[in-house]
């Protein structure tokens, strides 16, 4: 059985989180509490909709007063066999290695004869990177790597490649979020726009991240930046393996053709792109379904520059 590495497009510059719990705001702090005649009010319990798998994450809760609180956590929206967190704060830290699981939890006072009812469930999916990200497969084969527009792309030389992964899009800032709890980007205001500003340590430190959050296991020494290629993790694509998923059997100038209304089908760039970021996707895919392999922002690759007779 064939063990593939998954190759991300990480842009650098403008071309549940891995240490940190991820809290929810409450939309208007002045929503009236839930009512129960017994004393307390009902907490209002929020909380994400879903996290990484051995990312932190925090349950929160509004104050109604009481003292103490008793915070129920169960696989299961019947709460059977619920496991209970007697605390005297209005949140509480949670994590989980298994993904695919759902976990439920709901919070009451707990003072006596005053008590409040319980809240009503939030419920949290406990997820991996793997499952954010489309992945492409590229097949093998050999192509023609270099140019002769360029002197340091010469010779022009055949190289022959081994099928591997390839995300589909330029890696989102929301999917940087997802994993780093950062987002270094100059361009925001949308999550579907690429990274960029990011580093090509900071980039393998994401791979290694988006690695652990998915069980793979890690493909760069953070060091010393050396990769393994026998591991079955994350990494930036070889530079080789870039061209080749770029160029997906053409021969032209762009994937869509050799004129310049050929790369503003394919990609943003000085032109077009009003010196602006834009969401991944927008642009033709090539003909392996790879977008904005022209344009948008550059993207590093795993291997050094070199002259290719190096």
């Amino acid at each position: 059985m064939k063990t593939y590495t998954y190759i991300f497009l990480l842009g650098l510059i403008f071309s549940s989180l891995a240490c940190q719990s991820k809290k929810h705001s409450f939309d208007n702090p002045l929503d009236p509490y839930g009512v129960n005649f017994q004393g307390y009010a009902t907490p209002i319990l929020a909380g994400p909709s879903s996290a990484l798998k051995g990312e932190l994450y925090t349950i929160t809760w509004k104050n109604v007063g009481a003292s103490l609180y008793v915070l129920e956590e169960a696989n299961n929206d019947s709460f059977a066999n619920a496991v209970s967190f007697v605390v005297n704060e209005t949140s509480k830290i949670f994590t989980h290695s298994s993904n695919g699981e759902t976990w439920y939890y709901r919070v009451k006072t707990n003072s006596g004869n005053k008590d409040s009812g319980w809240s009503e469930t939030v419920s949290i999916i406990i997820d991996t990177f793997l499952n954010n990200i489309k992945m492409i497969s590229i097949p093998a084969g050999t192509f023609q790597m270099g140019s002769n527009d360029y002197s340091d792309e010469q010779p022009i030389h055949a190289v022959t490649l081994s099928s591997f992964l390839m995300s589909a899009y330029e890696i989102t800032q929301g999917q940087y979020k997802l994993v780093m709890g950062t987002n270094p980007s100059y361009f925001k205001g949308d999550d579907n726009l690429p990274v960029e500003q990011v580093s090509w340590w900071e980039a393998i430190k994401f791979c290694n991240a988006a690695s652990d959050s998915s069980g793979l296991s890690r493909c760069y020494n953070e060091s010393t930046g050396a990769r393994d290629f026998t591991k079955n993790g994350f990494r930036l694509a070889t530079e080789a393996e870039w061209e080749y998923a770029c160029r997906a059997g053409t021969t032209t100038n762009y994937y869509t053709g050799d004129a310049v209304s050929d790369l503003d089908r394919a990609g943003w760039y000085f032109d077009n792109s009003g010196n602006k970021t834009h969401p991944v996707g927008q642009k033709t895919p090539n003909a392996w379904g790879l977008y904005d392999m022209h344009g948008n922002v550059w993207e590093w690759c795993s291997d050094w520059y070199g002259s290719y007779s190096s």
